[in-house]
């Protein structure tokens, strides 16, 4: 499959899932990604922002593209940018709750704890009303 992204210049946050993406080494244990961007020059940054701001010097300057989330790209789209939201998202990936893994605690009943009230805001809505209320309409509670 090819994309309008092959052989481009693409910024992401080093490190970060964009990048694993983009180089092909992204695993994260139960998901399946399908990798549809061939030959792209990653380019790293610190940040988001920063590579938004690059991708802001014009299209090819610097990059010609910024693969990072639809909320990140929006917002800096609202603070006047000169940059748009192209396609749909290249991928989805799963966000977890963070616990810590060095308390001397037995986590496994908070992570379950968590988990079930995590399920129950699914299915009942309540994580979907919270989305639309906090990232102006959208529901990031669902892969799209």
């Amino acid at each position: 499959m090819s994309t309008d992204l092959d052989g481009k210049t693409i910024g992401v946050c080093s490190g970060c899932t964009y990048d694993q993406f983009l180089t092909k080494t992204l695993n994260i244990k139960g998901f399946k990604f399908d990798f549809v961007i061939d030959d792209a020059t990653v380019k790293g940054y610190d940040t988001d922002t920063t590579a938004l701001q690059d991708l802001a010097l014009g299209d090819g300057t610097r990059l010609d593209a910024v693969i990072t989330s639809q909320t990140t790209a929006q917002g800096y789209i609202d603070e006047g940018n000169p940059v748009k939201i192209v396609g749909d998202p290249v991928f989805y990936e799963p966000l977890a709750v963070a616990t810590d893994k060095s308390s001397e605690l037995d986590g496994t009943t908070l992570a379950a704890a968590i988990d079930k009230i995590v399920g129950e805001m699914h299915d009942d809505g309540t994580l979907t009303e919270m989305s639309k209320k906090w990232y102006d309409g959208l529901d990031l509670s669902k892969q799209q």
